[in-house]
């Protein structure tokens, strides 16, 4: 069954067709809101904000785009009103012990993490488009055309948004190594 029949059911009242679509999409939905906040503690509860909210708009919902779209667009816009809550606080990085090579040994762990919260850290501090389209695309490994069809935007926006993130995460870690290095002697 599709997400949008699944969807149809839950708008009669159906509960199990929304438990089958929250099994099917839940780690994904958290993996997305992860890559957006880099904590996977607050990216939990956005994710589950944003299936009670589309639980309760269930009865309302149109099938104009895929279920899919909407799922995303929700935990997108909880995810950047989360940002906007914490901005006067420093974001922390996740430990991501995905990040690193548990055979290479702890050294490679260790900075492994350490630049996995460094990048999130970085993401938190981009422009909305630009922090989205680069989580879809590396922390989702989506395609330019399914992240163009979750944003609805042009695949050309998409390819700009990704190539201008990586040049703003670029220029981040520039001037962080500029400000890191000792002065010369």
């Amino acid at each position: 069954m599709t997400d949008e029949e699944l969807m149809g059911r839950c708008r009669r009242g159906d509960a199990a067709a929304f438990t089958e679509l929250y099994e099917r999409h839940r780690d994904r939905s958290l993996r997305h809101a992860t890559g957006m906040l880099g904590d996977a503690d607050a990216a939990g509860d956005v994710v589950q904000e944003a299936f009670l909210y589309v639980f309760r708009k269930a009865p309302e919902w149109e099938p104009r785009a895929k279920f899919t779209t909407l799922l995303y667009r929700v935990v997108s816009s909880l995810s950047v009103t989360e940002l906007r809550r914490r901005k006067t606080r420093k974001a922390e990085p996740m430990h991501d012990d995905a990040a690193a090579d548990p055979r290479s040994g702890p050294e490679s762990a260790v900075a492994g993490v350490e630049l996995a919260g460094r990048v999130r850290e970085a993401l938190a501090e981009m422009p909305e488009a630009y922090r989205e389209a680069l989580a879809l695309r590396f922390f989702e490994d989506l395609p330019y055309e399914e992240i163009a069809e979750m944003l609805d935007v042009p695949l050309g926006t998409v390819k700009s948004r990704i190539h201008n993130g990586l040049e703003l995460l670029k220029g981040h870690f520039q001037r962080k190594l500029r400000t890191s290095e000792p002065p010369a002697r």
